[in-house]
């Protein structure tokens, strides 16, 4: 085995309530930690982390972000259930990199739609949201990605950078989107 790639998430129905809160957190944090420390026993040196945009309580608002979203290097500031599980799982993440020297790539995804419904037919997130073949081709190209530590990439088919900037996602993995959804 040559990476991990971690992609659990808790349950999507009844979103909000407390027993779905738990299982975000507990897979976003007991699971990745679980599973980096059980990879790293094994002398796997690298793993990716599919964490969230929701990292940033701009796009936990009620109302899809209308202005541009914070770029990889601001902190996460997420208050919700899901933007904080993700949040932690980035911590693991990184912690990892300082117990088990693994070298970990967080892809902050923006609400990812399966092939099969794409394109997006939410106005909310059209503008913003990534295709399946986009976090695919995302995933593969962080697997490509050399470097040591811990590093972040926002990934989503905003492709125009009107709202989420994928500057360093193409820059460093190079990455962008086959199915952009403004150009």
């Amino acid at each position: 085995m040559d990476a991990l790639i971690y992609m659990a998430m808790g349950p999507r129905e009844p979103w909000g309530e407390i027993t779905m809160a738990q299982a975000h957190l507990r897979i976003a944090t007991a699971g990745l930690y679980t599973c980096l420390r059980a990879v790293a026993a094994c002398g796997v040196r690298r793993a990716i982390y599919t964490s969230s945009m929701s990292v940033y309580r701009a796009v936990a608002a009620p109302n899809a972000p209308t202005g541009p979203l914070p770029r990889e290097e601001t902190p996460p500031d997420a208050v919700d259930f899901y933007g904080l599980a993700k949040q932690f799982g980035e911590q693991i993440g990184r912690a990892a990199v300082v117990e088990y020297g693994l070298d970990v790539v967080a892809l902050r995804l923006c609400f990812p739609i399966r092939d099969e419904e794409w394109p997006p037919q939410d106005p909310k997130t059209a503008t913003i949201a990534t295709s399946g073949r986009d976090v695919a081709s995302a995933l593969d190209a962080a697997l490509s990605y050399q470097h040591q530590g811990f590093d972040a990439f926002a990934i989503s088919g905003d492709a125009a950078g009107h709202i989420v900037s994928i500057d360093k996602a193409r820059r460093l993995l190079g990455w962008q989107p086959q199915d952009p959804t403004t150009s």
